[in-house]
């Protein structure tokens, strides 16, 4: 992954900090948990526990935890004139741990009388300090294909049916080959599609043109990817 080419588009995050709770509007499912930054109980996250602390009146500590562990730990920290956001962050979910930090533009106006946080939240870049979490696997299989990205690995045919992933009845994929040199993923979750990939091989084969679409959040993201020898 070419972290420089990475482009996001749809509705933006949205936080509101009032009364000693953190809610997350945007988030699917919501969240609504205390900032006391003691860890408390969430599902449908690829975590089970989050615990949010107040820094300061500029600065939230998230720590998200997996059967007691860190998987994910980030300070979200808003610039003096409240137009922008920087999000430094420590992802322990990959094979290698991830760390770097995201960018994000205030849309709208501030809220008035709670954390500087509380808002709308247009994400511009994320980089990483390293190159951990940015390869990704695609290896041919006598039924298919394998793709690993560090955090996971499935395999599935090339025969656009549903396959589950990892063993998990819930999820499944599927693939399909549009072209010689475009692969397409569907992912659906107990039977509804959550997120769509496409992979473009460029006609030299040395890069490819990656675009995902998730239908829950309504988000894109494309970015550019070249091949290591």
């Amino acid at each position: 992954m070419q972290m420089d080419t990475l482009h996001f588009s749809g509705p933006p995050e949205d936080y509101l900090f009032v009364d000693g709770i953190y809610h997350c509007k945007s988030c699917d499912p919501k969240v609504d948990v205390s900032t006391d930054g003691a860890d408390h109980a969430v599902s449908g996250y690829p975590y089970d526990t989050l615990a949010v602390q107040i820094r300061n009146d500029h600065a939230v500590q998230f720590t998200m935890k997996k059967g007691g562990k860190p998987s994910f730990v980030c300070i979200e920290t808003v610039s003096p004139d409240g137009r922008h956001m920087t999000e430094e962050f420590t992802n322990t979910m990959e094979t290698e741990t991830v760390t770097g930090r995201a960018s994000f533009t205030r849309v709208g106006d501030a809220l008035p009388r709670v954390h500087a946080l509380s808002g709308q939240w247009q994400m511009d870049t994320v980089k990483n300090d390293t190159r951990a979490g940015t390869l990704q696997i695609f290896q041919s299989t006598a039924n298919g294909m394998k793709i690993s990205d560090g955090s996971s690995s499935y395999e599935a045919s090339l025969d656009g049916k549903d396959h589950p992933r990892s063993g998990d009845a819930h999820s499944t994929i599927s693939l399909r080959l549009i072209d010689e040199y475009t692969l397409e993923q569907t992912d659906k979750t107990d039977g509804k599609i959550s997120g769509v990939s496409r992979w473009t091989i460029s006609k030299d084969g040395n890069s490819m043109t990656v675009n995902f679409s998730s239908l829950k959040r309504g988000q894109t993201m494309t970015f550019t990817a070249v091949r290591l020898p």
